[in-house]
């Protein structure tokens, strides 16, 4: 049976026989606005249904939406979907989608950078056309054909790496893309191109990197013929260690993915502007990592540009920079690793963008003027001590993706007075929230009561604490430990 209804401000169409729903265009002529999180399920007269889908057209011409929030459960986009969301700068694609439809982002100027995950095969025409502000883009290994017009008017973009598996690029795919300066192509075999693919891009102007082995194929194929150089991608750089306008980087695929290393002999100090690109005598790099210890115990850093090209932040990459008072993490960090920026004591401030996955023990531990932390609602598990003596945090909101507090993740929090507890939190591990004595408000809107270890508010006054949880469940807390200590457990609805 189908049914439409509305739930948390967008639509949807509910397939109980099947348990799925489905985001669908807004009704009574609305449009949707401002920032979307499309849930990961809905529950209609009793039944929880998965989304799956999001709709062809279903945000089309909503032209002041400003981001939207994808969750993992969905597997399709249909055609145009987001068609002129001209003011939307922020958007994930789910990791199970295969194909990027039909302009499914076509006119969405406000987009700087976005993901196509490992998995999509193909990308329809026009999906990306008309993004005048993409400044690069990378074409996962998993795609085969790039079809017309894709990223045709793409005004700003300056990079291109096209995976290893495309056989097939249709007509002005890139045309129009007049800044265009590194093509990277990957490709096993040289792809099957329309000679128009790239018009009006001027690419006698720019250079494109291939395969060694493939070099003389690309020099005697149009239009691939008409890039002004054409340099090979050498796989004895693997591992290569080079120096690249003061900051030390090092091969790490035959990619050409290069990753932020530790200063030799030496330390980095003052500003620090890490590029995209990076070029040496026998080629170009594209800055995908920052390294393990690559910045750590450097105690005259004061700011670093992290560009958009990197994925990762790794083991112990900025513990000890004491001078560090903010950093920003470009929305293409898909992961930082563990204690990855602990005791960085100057640090007030991050903001985790929704790309990140995975945040590593001790991950910012023993940032003790760390008042302010937006955890994104793309993390599953909150890692054991990744927050431990943030000693100025205020208030935290664990957003409804988390379903695991790990063991010691606030504790020692001592400025903490609010805790916010997403519906699909299902375990918090022991002493997550140990130490915390200014702890006097916590909301928890799990769908069920949490498996709490006893210990986990172990020295914050839980006798001082109040306690706000759906009305159905405010029974089941008071017979649970430790929830049964708190002074007070209400109805959320009091708020």
């Amino acid at each position: 049976m189908m049914e439409e209804a509305i739930f948390q401000g967008i639509w949807f169409e509910i397939d109980t026989d099947n348990n799925e729903a489905k985001v669908i265009q807004y009704k009574n002529k609305n449009k949707y606005k401002d920032n979307i999180e499309i849930p990961q399920s809905v529950e209609f007269d009793g039944i929880v249904c998965l989304v799956r889908s999001i709709d062809e057209n279903a945000f089309y011409g909503c032209d002041r939406l400003l981001s939207v929030t994808i969750p993992n459960t969905v597997t399709s986009i249909g055609s145009m979907a987001f068609y002129g969301c001209s003011s939307l700068s922020s958007i994930n694609i789910p990791p199970k989608i295969s194909c990027i439809d039909l302009g499914v982002f076509r006119g969405c100027c406000g987009l700087i950078s976005i993901n196509i995950p490992d998995g999509v095969t193909c990308i329809d025409a026009a999906a990306f056309k008309d993004c005048s502000n993409l400044a690069s883009i990378t074409i996962p290994n998993s795609v085969t054909s790039i079809d017309g017009y894709a990223f045709c008017g793409c005004t700003r973009l300056t990079s291109v790496i096209i995976g290893k598996k495309v056989c097939s690029i249709s007509h002005n795919c890139f045309s129009g893309c007049r800044k265009l300066v590194n093509v990277i192509c990957l490709a096993d075999n040289v792809p099957n191109i329309a000679k128009d693919a790239f018009m009006d891009s001027l690419i006698e102007f720019s250079s494109l990197h291939v395969l060694n082995s493939t070099i003389d194929l690309y020099k005697n194929s149009v239009p691939w013929n008409e890039f002004n150089k054409i340099v090979s991608i050498r796989e004895d750089n693997l591992n290569r260690e080079f120096e690249f306008d003061g900051v030390w980087y090092k091969y790490v695929s035959i990619m050409n993915e290069v990753e932020v290393i530790k200063y030799k002999d030496n330390q980095y100090i003052g500003d620090i502007q890490i590029p995209k690109f990076v070029e040496f005598e026998d080629g170009i790099g594209y800055v995908t990592s920052i390294g393990e210890y690559a910045f750590s115990r450097c105690t005259r850093l004061t700011s670093i540009t992290i560009p958009d090209s990197v994925k990762y932040i790794k083991n112990h990459a900025f513990e000890y920079c004491d001078k560090l008072t903010s950093i920003s993490i470009p929305n293409s960090v898909t992961s930082i690793e563990r204690e990855a920026f602990q005791f960085c004591r100057g640090l007030k401030s991050v903001v985790i963008p929704r790309s990140v996955m995975d945040i590593g023990c001790e991950a910012f531990c023993g940032c003790i003027n760390l008042s302010s932390v937006k955890i994104p609602n793309s993390i599953v598990d909150i890692s054991s001590s990744a927050f431990l003596a943030c000693f100025q945090l205020k208030s935290i909101t664990i957003p409804d993706s988390v379903k695991i507090i790990g063991p010691s993740a606030f504790s020692g929090c001592k400025s903490l007075s609010r805790v916010s507890i997403g519906k699909n939190v299902t375990n918090i591990r022991y002493q997550a929230f140990e130490g915390c004595p200014k702890l006097t408000n916590v909301f928890c809107y799990a769908n069920k009561v949490p498996i709490t270890s006893e210990d986990a508010f172990k020295d914050s006054c839980p006798e001082k604490i109040s306690l706000f949880v759906p009305w159905e469940l405010v029974a089941a807390y008071k017979a649970e430990c430790p929830w049964n200590q708190f002074d007070y457990i209400g109805d959320l609805r009091e708020i």
